[in-house]
């Protein structure tokens, strides 16, 4: 019955609202087929790796259905409006490569190099500073409902907070010790 797939549907919602809310990046790693609903899913993480020879398709218009698990959202941003709609209204297969040519995903690469691939980007993330990327993520996330003032605005909220942080003035003292040491000893060569 329609209320039934009314909250069905608001299910999947959450599922998709959770990954985008969630303050550490999400990666997802792509092999195989990734239609309709799974291909939107993949696209809810801020990164995807894609074998070059997976499968991506918006098989929705083809079954006479519409976009879900996010699409409509996801679809313009990452590929802007007109490749969007050639992917949703024609509902033709892309595979891995032309899915990160045409910025669908993050990056595409052999089969067997998927797992590294995906543990050095990780390892690279885990790397960072973690407020900074909550805070860049959800900084990108609002971007689309804010004027470039409330952009400005969020933004100066928020570095006035990341500034004041042990990790950034750790990086800040050692760029500047290294700096001299340079000079020290450029003075001496």
């Amino acid at each position: 019955a329609p209320d039934e797939w009314v909250v069905a549907m608001k299910g999947v919602g959450r599922i998709v609202r959770t990954l985008r809310e969630m303050p550490q990046p999400v990666i997802t790693m792509l092999r195989g087929v990734a239609v309709g609903g799974g291909a939107n899913l993949a696209l809810a993480s801020d990164f995807v790796v894609a074998a070059e020879s997976a499968r991506f398709c918006e098989i929705f218009v083809n079954i006479g259905l519409i976009l879900d698990y996010g699409g409509h959202y996801f679809l313009p941003r990452l590929v802007g409006l007109a490749k969007a709609r050639e992917l949703a209204m024609l509902g033709d297969e892309i595979d891995g490569k032309t899915a990160a040519g045409i910025g669908l995903v993050y990056k595409a690469v052999d089969e067997d190099q998927l797992e590294t691939e995906v543990e050095t980007l990780a390892n690279t993330l885990a790397m960072k500073s973690p407020l900074a990327l909550r805070l860049i993520k959800e900084g990108l996330e609002r971007s689309f409902d804010m004027s470039l003032p409330q952009v400005l605005d969020w933004e100066a909220a928020h570095q006035s907070i990341a500034l004041q942080t042990k990790a950034h003035k750790e990086i800040v003292e050692f760029f500047l010790a290294a700096k001299k040491d340079k000079s020290q000893q450029n003075r001496v060569d």
